[in-house]
């Protein structure tokens, strides 16, 4: 996970988490609180396990994207 401030800084890395819903909602929470409970935009890389992952964003009033893993830029070291 990796969150992007607003601007043209360099996303921060924030390491892992596993999926379970409950984990998930815990993650939006925390950083909608972080962000004065603004709306937030998450993006979920496109995969064979469907949109659990963005759904829960949108149910918490939250945009989300899908992203084609094509569409991901990766770095380069």
């Amino acid at each position: 996970m990796a969150v992007a401030e607003p601007g043209r800084g360099e996303p921060i890395y924030r390491g892992e988490i596993a999926d379970p819903p409950k984990k998930v909602e815990k993650l939006i929470v925390k950083l909608s609180e972080a962000y004065d409970g603004g709306p937030l935009l998450f993006c979920d890389e496109a995969g064979p396990c469907g949109y659990g992952l963005y759904r829960q964003p949108i149910a918490s009033g939250h945009d989300c994207q899908v992203v084609a893993p094509a569409q991901i830029l990766e770095e380069s070291g």
